[in-house]
This record gives structure tokens, sequence and C-alpha cells, in this order.
């Protein structure tokens, strides 16, 4: 995984102070690809910019921004014991996600919604 500075973090808190900071929970599709089963994750909502990181099906992730074809996720990073990104609360007003946990930008066909 890179750690570097985000270029396009991702905003928190877009639904207002009455709505959790990021207001809907997805996992990763099953990915048919014959070579590649994951899905990679971006520095900004661009199939060009460089990956972060790479999801494997399954994996949830909490959907806190969307950029035309593209979703900006929070997650834990896999086999962490961080589960609670801390995204599941208001907060008062729009911020850059800061962590504790993983961030980016993923293709949203490839995301399944479960809640929100």
């Amino acid at each position: 995984a890179y750690d570097g500075p985000i270029p396009m973090a991702i905003v928190i808190g877009s639904d207002g102070p009455e709505a959790d900071a990021c207001g809907t929970l997805a996992k990763v599709k099953p990915l048919d690809g014959k070579d590649v089963n994951y899905l990679s994750v971006r520095d900004a909502p661009d199939g060009s910019t460089k990956e972060r990181d790479r999801l494997e099906p399954g994996q949830q992730v909490s959907v806190c921004a969307s950029d035309g074809a593209w979703s900006g996720v929070v997650y834990a990073a896999p086999g962490s014991e961080t589960q609670d990104c801390g995204v599941g609360s208001p907060v008062a007003a729009q911020e850059p996600y800061s962590g504790p946990c993983r961030q980016g930008w993923v293709a949203s066909q490839y995301l399944e919604m479960i809640a929100g």
C-alpha cells in the first residue's frame, strides 16, 4: 500500500450535521477478471492516477463521496484490528477524512451497496 499524501482527499460530512459522516456501506463485488481479482484504490477519481491500495472481493468500505463513475471510500487495512473508521457518526461540517483508516477512489461499478 502507498501511504503518501492523497491528491484528492475524501470529504466526509457531505450529507449534513445530522447524518453519518459517510452515509453508505458497501462491499467489493466478486471480480470476474482472469488475472486480476482485486479492486484498485486510486489517488483520485481517474484510472490513470497512482494506485494506493488493492481491495479483495467481499471487503467492506464506507462510501463517503462520489465523482462520476467513481466512489470515494474509507476502509480498514486488510488484516487490521481497526474496524471503526470513525465515519458512522455525524460531523459538524464537511472536512477531509484524516484517519484512522485508509481512503481512496474506486470504480463504483465494482461496489455492492449494503446499507445507506
